[in-house]
């Protein structure tokens, strides 16, 4: 059987540039749409209606992809790092009993 290593250092590295990184994109994004909310009244006619509804869109899309990686962070730091040394422990218990 071949030898498997999970860098659980790496795993925890990655979970928090990813949580940096959404937070970074939240705060980017949520300014963003600030100052469009703020060109409303300056927006008028159709086009200013069809970007507008752009706006909606992606805003929705980037909640979505916030709560994506949110979820993702929380896989990693919980279940993956932690689940992952329990599980090769009871493994290794395991085996050594059929030795």
């Amino acid at each position: 059987m071949a030898y498997q290593h999970v860098n659980l250092e790496g795993i925890e590295i990655a979970a928090n540039k990813l949580e940096r990184a959404k937070v970074l994109l939240d705060n980017d994004f949520n300014a963003f749409v600030e100052k469009s909310r703020g060109m409303d009244q300056h927006w008028q006619g159709k086009a200013a209606e069809s970007a507008k509804s752009a706006l909606f869109t992606l805003q929705k899309h980037n909640e979505e992809r916030s709560k994506v990686l949110t979820n993702y962070v929380t896989l990693l730091k919980q279940q993956v790092s932690p689940g992952y040394q329990n599980a090769e422990a009871t493994n290794t218990r395991l085996a050594d009993k059929f030795k």
